[in-house]
C-alpha cells in the first residue's frame, strides 16, 4: 500500500503548490551522491529498478507540484521502464508516497519535497532582501515550519550606500543567445509540438514567455550539436521523425512524438538507431551522417 506523507512533508508540499506560479521551480536537481549511493532503498534496487527510480525522480521534479498520475502507463513511461514497469514497480514504490494536494491518484517522493522546499524558502528570502526589507531573517518560517536554507542573501550592513544583492547582479547578467541555426531548430520543434501534442505547456506560451523558452531550447540544441557533433540537418531529421512517429504502440502506447516535447529527448540513442534503420527504406530519413 502506498504511504501517507508525513504531517510537516504535507505542509511543506501544500506550501510548494500554493506558490509554484511565484516562484517557478528552478532548472537545476541537485542530488546528493554519497546519500544516493548509501541509500538503503537505492542499494536493495537492481541496476534496471535504480535508473527507472532516477528518471523517476526528475521527471518528479519537473513538475511543479512534484506529482505523477499513479498509474501503470504514465509510471512506465517517466521511469522509461515502460512495458517492464509493473515487473520492476514495487521498489520503487516503496520511496514513493501518496501526494497530499492532489490526492491517491498521484505520487511523489518526500526528500525531493525537502530539496524544493528549501529552494522555495531561498527565493522567499531573497524576494524579501529585492524589496528592500529590513532584518531578513533566514530561518524562514512559513507555516510554522522552520527550514534554515544556505546560500540566502546576507543582509548584514554593507559600507557600499547603493548595496545590491547577489541575485540582483546575476539577473543583469547577459543571457546566453542561441545561433541561428539553433533557433530555427527550436521554433520547428515548437511548430511540431503544437500540432501533435496539444496538451503541451509550450503550446499555450506567447509573446515574451514563448521568446524565452525558445531562447533555452535554442541554447540546448546548441550545446547538443556541439556535444554530439550533430548538423543542423540532423537535428532537423531527428525532429520530424520524431514528430512522424504520432501512433501509439505496445503496451506502454509508446510513440515518439509524446516523448519529445523539448530538445533533451533529441540525444535518445534509440531515437537515432531507428532513424538509421529507417533511411534503409526511406530516403527521407537518410541526413548523410555516415553513422
Amino acid at each position: 500500500m502506498l504511504k501517507k506523507l508525513g504531517a510537516k512533508h504535507a505542509a511543506m508540499l501544500a506550501e510548494i503548490c500554493q506558490h509554484s506560479r511565484r516562484f517557478p521551480k528552478p532548472d537545476a536537481f541537485l542530488k546528493n551522491a554519497e546519500s544516493w549511493l548509501s541509500s538503503g532503498d537505492v542499494s536493495a534496487m537492481s541496476t534496471e529498478q535504480a535508473g527507472g527510480y532516477d528518471f523517476l525522480l526528475c521527471n518528479l521534479w519537473c513538475n511543479y507540484d512534484l506529482a505523477a498520475k499513479n498509474d501503470p502507463e504514465t509510471l512506465g513511461r517517466w521511469s522509461r521502464l515502460n512495458g517492464r514497469w509493473e515487473t520492476l514497480a514495487p521498489a520503487i514504490m516503496d520511496c514513493m508516497c501518496e501526494h497530499s494536494v492532489l490526492g491517491p491518484g498521484h505520487i511523489t517522493n518526500s526528500k525531493l519535497i525537502e530539496v524544493r522546499y528549501s529552494y522555495l524558502l531561498r527565493q522567499v528570502a531573497a524576494s524579501k532582501s529585492r524589496s528592500g526589507e529590513s532584518n531578513v531573517d533566514t530561518n524562514v518560517t512559513t507555516n510554522d515550519i522552520t527550514f534554515v536554507p544556505t546560500n540566502v542573501h546576507n543582509p548584514n550592513p554593507n559600507p557600499n550606500p547603493n548595496p545590491k544583492s547577489e541575485s540582483e547582479s546575476e539577473s543583469k547578467r547577459p543571457k546566453k543567445q542561441p545561433s541561428a541555426d539553433g533557433l530555427e531548430l527550436a521554433k520547428h520543434l515548437r511548430d511540431r509540438i503544437v500540432v501533435n501534442c496539444k496538451s503541451a505547456r509550450v503550446t499555450r506560451q506567447s509573446g515574451a514567455a514563448l521568446d524565452e523558452t525558445l531562447r533555452k531550447w535554442g541554447v540546448e540544441i546548441d550545446r547538443i550539436m556541439r556535444c554530439d557533433k550533430r548538423t543542423k540537418d540532423e537535428m532537423m531529421a531527428a525532429i520530424d521523425f520524431a514528430h512522424d512517429d504520432t501512433v501509439p504502440r505496445g503496451p506502454s502506447k509508446f510513440c515518439w512524438a509524446s516523448q519529445v516535447q523539448g530538445p533533451s529527448n533529441l540525444r535518445h540513442d534509440s531515437l537515432w538507431a531507428q532513424m538509421d534503420a529507417a533511411k534503409k527504406t526511406d530516403s527521407r530519413w537518410d541526413y548523410g551522417s555516415g553513422r
